[in-house]
């Protein structure tokens, strides 16, 4: 019913008496529609206010996330280095320090962090853990922003509605260190015939490097001590930390001189690898310095059919001069490109290093240098201890 405002009021009042008892008057209007407003403005406030929280949460989820992993990776590699569990929660708390939360920072406690094994048999199974082991390979990180932990929690940025100020919030990550299939490449030029403190240099013609020691020629055992003992040494430091890891890593090897051969395509018989390389020590002859020959041939020992397709793939490479053949950084960028990573050693002082930093850093992986016998073994430990890790969860 529409109520008429423009009638005479004795008209009004002679027969239309009832409309304004029966018609709402305006102030009843004007408070119905005062009520509805406050009614939606207090839901849209707290629709708004929830949706307000629950992106915030979302966020700090991310936030979270992406600590843990980073933490967990950190304190990981640390620990595949070290064997330390301490010196792996120290770096694990630098990184989380780097990455804030909320706008804080993430406070670990020791018992974050649990030691594990993690292992997989192909490409398409997930990794299957296992807390503890003799030889743990895994490092799971759990964070937490609650009431119980340092860091507290989660404060709402709309507190107050459906009575809720903060909330807790935990996240798990795990570390693992990948399978890994690796390529030796050694320098055997004629070069490693002497000793590392000394300029090489042929006898034909003499250049004024040191001479070849007393009694040797090329075919002859090699000399002891000379580079190459030095490097079979370090190799066999290099395997004796393999066989403390948890995974069991497939390990190629392939020398170069004047050219390159694949001496063991992926074994795990490292006392195998130990026996090549013995063998070339009993009768060492010596030659050239192609050092794209030695990474084109570790090429083909990783693509060789006892290489495991799931398996990430790594060189390592020695040399201990100058190439006299080939262009090592042209292959370097030709296996970085199919995913392979590179670790370069330089021995002795006419080593080119300049030119191997570049081939690791083509590679994604790390140049290494030593001046004797003792340095070299522990790069190669540094190494074995230094290979790759993959955040798992």
């Amino acid at each position: 019913m529409n109520c008429p405002t423009n009638y005479p009021l004795s008209f009004l009042d002679r027969r239309h008496m009832g409309w304004r008892r029966q018609c709402p008057t305006a102030t009843n209007r004007t408070g119905g529609a005062l009520a509805l407003i406050l009614l939606l403005t207090i839901l849209i406030l707290t629709l708004g206010g929830f949706a307000i929280n629950l992106a915030q949460m979302q966020l700090v989820r991310t936030e979270m996330q992406v600590a843990s992993d980073a933490s967990a990776r950190a304190a990981n590699r640390i620990f595949a280095s070290t064997r330390s569990l301490p010196q792996a929660q120290s770096m694990g708390q630098t990184v989380a320090n780097n990455n804030r939360v909320n706008g804080r920072t993430l406070i670990l406690r020791g018992s974050d962090y649990e030691l594990g094994t993690a292992v997989r048999n192909n490409l398409h199974q997930r990794y299957q853990y296992t807390p503890g082991g003799a030889n743990p390979n895994s490092i799971v990180l759990r964070t937490e922003m609650s009431d119980s932990s340092p860091t507290g929690p989660v404060q709402l940025f709309m507190p107050g509605f459906l009575g809720i100020d903060s909330t807790n919030i935990t996240m798990e990550s795990r570390s693992t260190q990948v399978e890994l299939d690796i390529a030796l490449v050694i320098d055997r030029s004629g070069s490693m015939a002497f000793r590392a403190d000394q300029v090489a240099a042929l006898p034909h013609p003499w250049n004024g490097g040191a001479p070849l020691p007393a009694g040797f020629n090329f075919g002859h055992a090699a000399p002891n001590p000379s580079r190459w003992r030095d490097t079979v040494a370090g190799i066999q430091v290099f395997l004796n930390e393999l066989n403390q890891t948890a995974q069991l890593e497939h390990v190629a090897l392939a020398t170069y001189a004047s050219g390159a051969q694949v001496d063991l395509n992926p074994t795990t018989n490292y006392g195998g690898i130990m026996s090549q390389l013995d063998s070339y020590s009993n009768g060492f002859s010596g030659g050239g310095t192609n050092i794209q020959s030695g990474l084109r041939a570790a090429n083909n020992a990783l693509v060789h059919a006892n290489a495991r397709p799931w398996a990430v793939k790594v060189i390592v490479l020695m040399t201990d001069g100058l190439r006299d053949a080939g262009d090592e950084i042209s292959q370097a960028r030709s296996l970085a490109r199919d995913g392979v990573m590179i670790f370069t050693v330089t021995f002795a002082q006419e080593a080119n290093q300049a030119r191997m930093v570049t081939v690791a850093n083509i590679g994604g992986g790390k140049h290494y240098h030593a001046t004797n016998a003792s340095s070299l073994s522990a790069v190669f430990r540094d190494i074995a201890r230094q290979m790759p890790t993959l955040v798992t969860r």
